[in-house]
């Protein structure tokens, strides 16, 4: 069986890193330290390879196993591009909302703002 997975044509920025791979059930994944300059895109486009190959040779670790981003595949699949499908941004840690639950706390602190406000870790429009 092979298998397919929305993440890996992604890069997703948080606070401190970029990443390319899983970023919902903890699998397989690749994180860089990043503060707004330029990252080695050839070094995740390998890991991107990695990632993409194991899918194809039938191999998914438990964990991505269970996510509902995982797909298995019949037949022939589409070829490794380095296109990439999703760019998500999540550099910031001001919110109006203060949701009890929120996954951002342990960074956040609870910063509630009035209004949003440009990130204090690094300015994305500038690197984008």
């Amino acid at each position: 069986m092979k298998y397919t997975c929305d993440c890996v044509n992604s890069l997703f920025f948080d606070f401190n890193c970029v990443q390319c791979g899983c970023s919902n059930s903890g699998g397989i994944k690749y994180i860089s330290p990043f503060d707004g300059s330029n990252f080695d895109l050839e070094k995740i486009n390998k890991i991107k390879q990695e990632i993409y190959t194991g899918f194809e040779n039938g191999y998914a670790c438990e964990t991505c196993k269970n996510c509902y981003m995982l797909h298995e595949v019949e037949g022939e699949t589409k070829p490794f591009s380095k296109t990439l499908d999703r760019i998500y941004l999540s550099h910031w840690y001001h919110c109006n909302c203060g949701c009890l639950y929120c996954a951002n706390q342990p960074v956040t602190h609870l910063k509630i703002t009035p209004r949003s406000k440009k990130s204090d870790f690094y300015n994305n429009i500038n690197f984008l």
